[in-house]
């Protein structure tokens, strides 16, 4: 026990002492006190954490993150390349076109991968890419039509396996017009990218036509106002942006509502010729205005038929009717269509819509009709 004392004097000079004590207890134990790292728990949960991680999750983000990398790098058309991972660092190697290699390397630091904490994360930290030419560098370009009885292709494919490939997904459309022509000289790594694109569009429209040409992938098809926006944004949504060119939408509703008023005009108003002659008669050409006003409102390309009837012969009937198909075409031009837009065609008397044994009939079968194109 100890005390203390003090006293204070006032400042007046009054003496006046005062006193006060403290005091203090110590206990005394001869029992020696239980020992525990309390403030080794939180380092210990910590070192338990990091031999997780060590040991479970990083291998885990590891395998995620390569898995990730090499599948979106397939998913571009780069089959030819190999993905290691080192914890978040990539190595990719293999073969393809060297001006690739920071667009490759973009592709690849924006792959996102499934972490502890939290999903769709960015994975890679650091990737490095090596790449080796390709043997052959072409972009093997093609068209694939998607109309009412199938699938028409057209172009180049690098080898049989692809062709294969390519036969098998256009067979669920229906019927499959063969015209690809096997190179067999290496893959351009872009084609799958290519082929698959164009086979989720197709599948969403009636009718259209997907072309790769030169690395650029457009397209023309017919659809309803309610898909108009989700094929936009199926046809935009790429990691390739440089790989994406025009689109062409129609509207049903629209293509239907020309063929109707083409129809309607040239019922009540045929386009005559001079006798056995691809002349179009001076009285036919304000009739011709009518049409190229309607024809300029119409979604994509249309097509002039020429048809007689059957009196003289069926070649020379044949050649007239593509004559003067070729008549109209070239006065639709020179009233203000597009000519890219036009395209003729004579079926000669080989679709008559009355009979030819009357004078009616056969007036009625000498005719020119005017449609929508159909994508072939």
């Amino acid at each position: 026990m100890t005390e203390h004392s003090s006293s204070e004097h006032t400042k007046s000079g009054q003496a006046e002492s005062a006193s006060y004590s403290v005091r203090r207890y110590f206990r005394r134990s001869d029992e020696p006190r239980r020992w525990w790292p309390f403030g080794l728990l939180p380092l210990l949960l910590l070192g338990l954490l990091f031999l997780a991680g060590l040991f479970f999750i990083a291998p885990d983000m590891q395998k995620d993150t390569q898995e990730r990398v090499q599948s979106v790098l397939q998913e571009a058309g780069y089959t030819q390349l190999t993905v290691r991972a080192d914890g978040q660092r990539v190595a990719i190697k293999g073969t393809a076109n060297p001006a690739d290699a920071q667009l490759i390397k973009r592709v690849a630091l924006g792959t996102t991968c499934n972490a502890f904490i939290a999903k769709n994360l960015v994975c890679p930290t650091k990737v490095d890419v090596e790449i080796e030419p390709e043997k052959v560098a072409r972009h093997h370009n093609f068209s694939f039509v998607r109309n009412a009885s199938g699938i028409i292709l057209r172009g180049d494919v690098p080898g049989m396996d692809a062709h294969n490939s390519v036969l098998e997904y256009a067979s669920q459309f229906g019927t499959v017009i063969d015209s690809l022509n096997v190179i067999g000289q290496g893959e351009d790594a872009r084609y799958n990218w290519a082929t698959n694109k164009a086979w989720t569009l197709l599948n969403e429209v009636q009718t259209g036509r997907v072309i790769w040409d030169e690395g650029v992938l457009s397209m023309v098809a017919r659809t309803t106002e309610e898909k108009e926006q989700p094929i936009r944004d199926m046809f935009a949504s790429t990691r390739f942006p440089e790989r994406i060119g025009g689109l062409d939408l129609q509207f049903e509703k629209d293509v239907d509502a020309c063929n109707t008023r083409l129809n309607n005009a040239l019922s009540e108003t045929m386009i005559f010729f001079e006798t056995a002659s691809a002349v179009i008669s001076e009285g036919s050409k304000k009739q011709l205005a009518v049409l190229s006003e309607i024809a300029m409102s119409c979604p994509g390309n249309l097509v002039v038929e020429g048809h007689t009837d059957n009196v003289g012969d069926d070649n020379s009937n044949l050649v007239l009717s593509r004559s003067r198909a070729n008549a109209v075409v070239a006065a639709l031009g020179d009233l203000g269509v597009s000519a890219s837009r036009l395209s003729a065609i004579g079926y000669g008397e080989t679709r008559p819509v009355m009979s030819n044994e009357t004078p009616q009939g056969r007036a009625m079968n000498r005719r020119i009709a005017i449609r929508t194109a159909e994508f072939n």
